[in-house]
């Protein structure tokens, strides 16, 4: 697990750099482009340290003999590649780490505002979480992130088109549908309280034991009916992970939330797109408890739109006219995090090569 440290460290030591005054723009974009080949490499070489990797290889195993698999198209094309390519499966891992990567890089360059900072926010869970393991929707979300920003600058036409081509790759990307509903405006006063009142009352619902799998258990249609209300018992019995609604990282959303409105909001207001990963921001926490009885639901969901926090958190260095005070609480939360992934949850094993 050292390297796994080591990463963090070496990615915080870069982050530093990044926001000295004393840094020119040249040294950032070395850094950052330092920090994207690492990564890349590290990625890209990995063996069986993840918990899907096994299963992405039976799925391979599957497709390259003929054998029917309910997947995304791209994972059967880059499969039959590699096969035909390498007659393994390691070019499949390799494609997933350069594609998925490179338009991640893409949108840290692009959208966020301290760029290196982002990297630290992302090595610190989501690179873990998605190109070390869910690879499918690491490249998915990468490329709706392109399609959010197209269609936030009026370019409709290519956010459908990059979400389809992002839903080939994860069909969960069809969550991002609601953009069209979505407003582009800061969050008012009224906005926020009808949020907080949502995640009150999700508490509430979990106090008294009673959610989504529950209600929906009621509708009077026998699929539905039936279908969540196993998801309650599996719940209930403890044949699924349940869900910590109090867990620290959560709670750390929550203060980071509070932050972002109070401190940040207003002085960027005419930010579309940070308007809008401050909103998936507060639904990614609000997803965690509204489905707390449909455990893959909430780790889903929320998931998919707590990707913000690579966009979002870089402006915790708005919070003061001292940007250390920002440059403090990014280390709080970047660090607490990176332990929870690493020495706690153990979302890797200790890292090897395919070579091993």
């Amino acid at each position: 697990m050292e390297i796994y440290a080591i990463g963090y460290f070496l990615f915080y030591f870069f982050a530093l750099i990044s926001v000295d005054k004393n840094s020119k723009a040249s040294t950032n974009k070395v850094i950052f482009s330092v920090s994207f080949f690492i990564l890349l490499i590290f990625c890209a070489l990995r063996g069986i340290i993840d918990r899907d990797h096994q299963n992405y290889l039976t799925i391979y195993g599957y497709i390259v003999h003929g054998d029917g698999y309910l997947i995304e198209p791209s994972y059967y094309f880059f499969s039959l590649l590699s096969d035909f390519l390498t007659s393994g499966p390691i070019l499949l891992f390799v494609l997933y780490a350069i594609i998925g990567l490179g338009f991640k890089f893409y949108t840290f360059r692009t959208y966020s505002i301290f760029p290196v900072i982002s990297v630290l926010v992302y090595y610190s869970n989501y690179y873990f979480l998605h190109e070390m393991t869910q690879i499918r929707i690491g490249v998915s979300i990468a490329i709706a992130i392109i399609a959010i920003n197209n269609w936030l600058n009026g370019n409709k036409k290519f956010f459908f088109i990059l979400l389809f081509i992002s839903c080939l790759f994860h069909y969960s990307a069809l969550i991002f549908l609601i953009i069209p509903f979505m407003p582009k405006r800061r969050i008012n006063a009224k906005e926020m309280a009808a949020y907080a009142f949502v995640i009150l009352i999700s508490y509430i619902m979990f106090i008294l034991h009673f959610g989504f799998a529950t209600a929906f258990s009621y509708i009077p249609i026998g699929y539905v009916q039936e279908k969540f209300a196993i998801y309650s018992q599996k719940a209930e019995m403890g044949e699924v992970q349940a869900i910590n609604v109090f867990s620290v990282m959560q709670l750390i959303k929550i203060i980071n939330i509070i932050l972002m409105y109070f401190f940040v909001a207003k002085k960027h207001d005419d930010s579309k797109f940070f308007n809008l990963m401050l909103r998936f921001y507060i639904f990614s926490t609000i997803c965690w408890v509204v489905f707390f009885d449909i455990p893959v639901f909430a780790v889903r969901l929320s998931d998919l739109f707590g990707i913000s926090e690579i966009f979002i958190l870089p402006y915790l260095l708005y919070v003061s006219k001292n940007k250390y005070i920002g440059v403090f609480l990014l280390t709080l939360f970047t660090g607490m995090v990176f332990y929870i992934n690493i020495f706690h949850n153990i979302l890797l094993e200790p890292y090897v090569t395919f070579f091993n």
